[in-house]
């Protein structure tokens, strides 16, 4: 337990929650989840590619597109922040 940081923790915390009650969120979710799914599968998939291939150039640009996107949605969910470009 020393060892969870607190992202660790954000990320994990589902899994301190009632399974039937995501059970139930699932089920009455499920082609937006699967779809969800399947694009992060994909992703993945590519990560996984760019990794074989030594590729690492590709790699950044992978985390480029996800900071920017991460950028993007905090921006549209706090209209009062001011984001910098880095």
């Amino acid at each position: 337990h020393a060892l969870a940081a607190g992202s660790f923790r954000d990320i994990v915390r589902v899994s301190g929650s009632a399974p039937g009650a995501w059970t139930e969120i699932c089920r009455m979710n499920a082609e937006r989840i699967h779809q969800s799914l399947s694009g992060y599968v994909r992703c993945l998939s590519e990560v996984e590619r760019i990794f074989h291939a030594g590729d690492f150039e590709r790699l950044r640009a992978h985390f480029e597109k996800g900071h920017r996107e991460y950028r993007r949605i905090l921006a549209a969910s706090t209209p009062s922040l001011r984001l910098e470009s880095t």
